[in-house]
């Protein structure tokens, strides 16, 4: 799991909605793989052209599930 959350980090993303509903677990020959599924609130927090983080900009509300 954190080699997954790791992958997208290194790639310059946040998932931002990590929760059980959202880890998939494969069958047969991939029981041992773990998924990350739904993406729809993922963020870019690298800029792809200077590898800076880009300025975090604050929104009023929550973001995401509210239970976790």
């Amino acid at each position: 799991m954190i080699d997954r959350l790791e992958y997208m980090h290194n790639c310059g993303y946040l998932h931002r909605d990590l929760k059980p509903e959202n880890i998939m677990i494969g069958q047969g020959k991939k029981s041992s793989t773990i998924f990350l599924i739904d993406f729809g609130l993922t963020k870019r927090y690298l800029c792809p052209i200077t590898g800076k983080h880009v300025e975090q900009k604050k929104k009023p509300g929550v973001t995401g599930t509210t239970r976790y």
